[in-house]
């Protein structure tokens, strides 16, 4: 029968390597980076490969409406989802124990994201059609990791992100509500929209 210094002396579980990519300092910044870079990528193959006349602004507005649902999809779902992988559950409640802790997701797990979000275009719109609107994607993306960082940073006190900040400030008080950081729309499509008191 263990003694009762047993339980001290068994080796600490080990936390997700993920979640320590996430946590890591140079993760931070490497990720907007490989955000950004890859929204840059897809609109140089696109400029170089498109024929000139295509229509591309129903392409953007869809691009644009698919990201933002995928944006509170992620967030609410995997980000909250009670069956979630242990390191997003993880990773996002030291985001919400610590606001302003810089963490994010890897940074290579943009290149998956990038292969998945293109593929599917692909299949609908083809190969260079599907690189603008990856691109396009991935803009929002990139703008999504630059508005949810500076409604994290006190200092900044812009009107709108000041109102974006408030709005996110509630979903950090009340966690099941106000998923979109970017956009309200889809929070009032799923009824998980709180307007915030005015002051």
């Amino acid at each position: 029968m263990p003694g009762p210094n047993a339980l001290s002396q068994q080796p600490k579980k080990r936390g997700s390597w993920l979640l320590d990519v996430a946590l890591a300092p140079w993760n931070y910044a490497l990720s907007l980076l490989a955000d950004a870079a890859a929204s840059v990528g897809m609109f140089i193959w696109a400029a170089f490969t498109l024929k000139p006349g295509v229509d591309l602004l129903p392409i953007a507005l869809c691009a644009l409406l698919g990201y933002t649902f995928t944006e509170y999809a992620w967030h609410r779902w995997l980000f909250h989802g009670r069956t979630s992988p242990r390191a997003f559950l993880q990773g996002h409640g030291r985001h919400h124990a610590n606001p302003q802790a810089r963490l994010a997701l890897p940074f290579f797990t943009t290149l998956p994201h990038v292969a998945l979000v293109w593929s599917l275009a692909c299949l609908v719109i083809g190969p260079h059609r599907a690189a603008f609107f990856t691109g396009v994607w991935f803009l929002g993306y990139s703008a999504y990791g630059g508005i949810h960082h500076l409604v994290h940073t006190p200092s900044v006190t812009n009107a709108f992100i000041t109102r974006l900040r408030v709005i996110h400030d509630l979903h950090h008080a009340r966690p099941r509500r106000n998923f979109g950081v970017t956009t309200q729309l889809w929070d009032r499509v799923f009824r998980t929209w709180s307007a915030p008191t005015p002051a």
